[in-house]
């Protein structure tokens, strides 16, 4: 009896020490918990999930719009070619209670004279753009700090510049990604852009810090 009165005043001395702090408890994975990755790529076809979870229960230390800005692809396969995946500047990502929206994703394609766009996109005589017409986000896996979700863009591009008239095309992607909370102002992404449709399929990965 006497050893459980000793216990029991520790935690309640130890748990009075936290609270004072004033420090928010941070969640972590259980130990054990599975490391989420994304699935191995063995082609530039996407791979096979199981449906999505019906009902995630997103953590709350995830809620609210987070921006990151990727600036480039870590690597594109095939290599880059006219139309292909070529740049992405900025991501936006909101996270509710049950689902993932994709606010911003200024995906970039191959231009047909690369240096030249480079050259004008530097001179600030050339600009792109990318707006989100469609998407739809499907999350299939959750621990305390990662999830993972596979979400479907159709994306409106506009590019302008001294030497050419401004012009549009529509896009559709399929990005998946591995979210994990850093602590609570700070979530890294890992993610893996597949483009597809008409245009010559391309796959790029991808990674960035992100911040409320």
């Amino acid at each position: 009896m006497t050893l459980m009165m000793i216990i029991a005043c520790s935690l309640l001395v130890l748990l009075d020490s936290a609270a004072l702090t004033g420090e928010p408890v941070f969640p972590t994975a259980p130990a054990g918990a599975h490391h989420l990755e994304l699935p191995k790529l063995t082609d530039l076809k996407i791979p096979p999930l199981a449906p999505p979870l019906v009902q995630p229960q997103i953590p709350t230390a995830f809620f609210g719009c987070w921006v990151g800005n990727p600036r480039k692809f870590d690597k594109v396969l095939p290599a880059p070619d006219v139309a292909s995946l070529y740049r992405l500047r900025q991501v936006t990502k909101c996270y509710m209670p049950t689902g993932i929206q994709t606010q911003e994703f200024t995906l970039e394609l191959t231009p047909r004279y690369r240096m030249l766009d480079t050259v004008l996109g530097f001179l600030n005589l050339g600009s792109h753009g990318a707006q989100v017409t469609v998407e739809k986000t499907g999350v299939y896996a959750v621990t305390a700090n990662q999830i993972y979700s596979r979400g479907t863009l159709t994306l409106n591009l506009t590019a302008a510049s001294l030497v050419q008239f401004p012009q549009s095309s529509p896009a559709t992607v399929v990005d998946e990604e591995v979210a994990t909370l850093v602590d609570p102002d700070n979530l890294t992404i890992t993610g893996r852009t597949f483009l597809t449709g008409p245009r010559p399929h391309s796959v790029g990965t991808w990674h960035a810090d992100f911040h409320h």
